[in-house]
């Protein structure tokens, strides 16, 4: 990646060094978005609900009335305090649900993360970029033009002789100082500087605890020349993937008078795929299993972009299982039963003893309901089944079992309560059932025409740990669950033969392996995949072409 230019300077306004490289153009546009509070959807509103009021200003979705909800629930006054610190133009619009992390009840603001301390009956700000140093993030963060952290030798001196000291840094720039202190409380606000004041291409900029101050040297569409502008920690810290996926999904409550929301059906942030359940044959269930049977036609449209898809890869299409049915149908049903109460398991387990409980892992599940291939894979969506396939085919780790050439059946279940729809898809594989189709499977398939040039990445795990949101479009290559695959080169290629820069996972049990452009590519651009390794201990070599739309 190309390093910014950057300059360091002592309190004192000396300069140490400068390094003769441009900031990235991309660093740019990303620090324009992170600096201020714009709606994601100029179009949408917020609106009361129980205990305080839903935003769906930030909310990545088509759902009008889907957002996020700060409310007083639970006796935590997360509305209250919300409203004393200033509301959205202190804190941004709301990013996330209420959640639990590290221990603590916190919700995710665009600029802050709010965190409540029981111990004191009241609210902290998480020192959002301390905790990006310890995932790992400095070198990314430094491409945006925010300064990594430095380790000061403060050993012997007091917590007052610390804050001093740590102050003093911001006296290498008036405006920037000037802006730290114009808050009531800067310490609460920012927390302490964590690196000196360093100058990259057209930006004064310092790292603080919970912030970065930004003063800037050039007139820009998002600041006129010497303002100084506050970098969204609360933002980028999403950006980076540190926060669990589910509690990123805007959700649709009712309205406090009353009034129905515009739609009943969230549109949700993706969540985890599961770990497969690879097990020896069930023992044999008390009564005969039922057969697999095709799709009915109301299935057959559901399921119609997979069998396409497939079908394309040279692979068959999967058959509708009714004990995979039953299993997704009762674990839909059973999260739904118990939505409100976090010790009920997680999106893809159970607890024994609970309410229409039908087993705690994947392959339990399917086991109980008398489905007799050993491997089961899982998709769990705050989405309707339509939407679910929809979103999962776009994604890495969500795809894979749908386009398995060693997947045979398929089943999915879907509920809704408490405003909250979940759909659960079950795939069954067998190393034994692998398709006789060219492999490896590439999606986007070779030749493909009009691939989306860009993806939100909205998935997790995070498919491209360090890379900014949106995505280019994910490349991916599995074969059979037979096959000892070992991977070796794998690139993307632009015009020209350009390397274009991607993260890649391998997904060992899945025999796959993505990768994901770190930006959106060119739009009507062919690009290139070519991958080797070796198969049963044989070499393979695949190069596969798509072009973007």
């Amino acid at each position: 990646m190309t390093t910014p230019m950057r300059t360091s300077a002592t309190p004192d306004g000396r300069w140490l060094g400068r390094r003769a490289h441009r900031a990235p153009l991309l660093a740019v546009l990303v620090l324009m978005a992170l600096a201020a509070i714009a709606p994601a959807r100029a179009d949408t509103h917020d609106y009361p609900v129980e205990g305080g009021r839903l935003f769906t200003q930030a909310a990545d979705t088509d759902v009008p009335e889907a957002g996020f909800a700060v409310t007083d629930a639970d006796g935590l006054p997360f509305w209250t305090e919300f409203q004393r610190l200033g509301g959205v133009q202190a804190l941004g619009y709301p990013i996330s649900r209420r959640f639990v992390w590290d221990g603590f009840t916190v919700q995710i603001f665009q600029k802050v993360v709010l965190q409540w301390q029981p111990e004191f009956s009241g609210f902290a700000f998480v020192n959002v970029f301390d905790r990006l140093t310890l995932e790992g993030y400095d070198d990314t963060l430094e491409e945006l033009l925010v300064p990594p952290s430095e380790n000061f030798n403060e050993a012997g001196l007091t917590w007052d002789q610390i804050i001093a000291s740590r102050q003093a840094l911001l006296n290498a720039n008036s405006a920037l100082r000037s802006a730290y202190f114009a808050v009531d409380d800067p310490l609460r606000w920012y927390g302490l500087p964590t690196s000196r004041v360093e100058t990259y291409e057209h930006v004064h900029t310092i790292r603080l605890q919970r912030a970065v101050l930004q003063q800037w040297l050039v007139d820009l569409p998002w600041a006129s020349a010497g303002e100084v502008t506050v970098a969204n920690g609360g933002d980028l810290a999403r950006g980076a993937g540190i926060f669990p996926a589910e509690v990123l999904a805007p959700e649709v409550r009712p309205r406090l008078n009353g009034a129905a929301p515009s739609t009943s059906t969230p549109a949700l942030s993706p969540t985890p795929g599961a770990t497969p359940q690879p097990t020896a044959a069930p023992a044999q269930p008390t009564a005969a299993p039922a057969q697999p049977t095709a799709p009915t036609p109301q299935q057959g449209d559901l399921l119609g972009p997979v069998t396409a898809l497939r079908a394309v890869l040279g692979l068959p299409s999967l058959i509708v299982s009714p004990e995979l049915m039953q299993a997704a149908q009762g674990h839909a049903n059973y999260y739904i039963a118990h939505l409100d109460d976090p010790n009920s398991g997680g999106l893809h387990t159970q607890v024994f003893g609970y309410a229409g409980f039908t087993g705690r892992t994947i392959g339990d599940r399917a086991r109980a309901a008398g489905y007799q291939l050993g491997w089961v894979d899982e998709v769990f969506a705050f989405f309707g089944p339509a939407d679910t396939i929809a979103w999962a085919l776009e994604t890495v780790w969500h795809r894979y079992m749908y386009v398995h050439p060693s997947a045979v059946h398929i089943g999915y279940g879907t509920a809704t309560g408490g405003g909250t729809t979940v759909t659960v898809f079950n795939v069954g594989l067998s190393p034994s059932h692998t398709a006789n189709a060219p492999l490896p499977v590439v999606v986007p398939f070779n030749g493909a025409t009009d691939v989306p040039h860009s993806w939100a990445g909205w998935e997790a795990p995070n498919p491209a740990p360090g890379a900014l949101r949106p995505f280019g479009p994910p490349v991916s290559l599995q074969f059979g669950l037979d096959d000892e695959i070992t991977w070796g080169d794998a690139a993307l290629y632009g015009p020209g033969g350009a390397l274009v820069t991607t993260a890649r996972t391998t997904s060992e049990w899945r025999r796959a392996l993505s990768l994901v452009p770190h930006d959106p590519l060119t739009p009507a651009t062919t690009y290139t995949v070519r991958v080797s390794g070796t198969r049963n201990d044989q070499p393979f070599t695949v190069e596969s072409s798509f072009t973007t739309r």
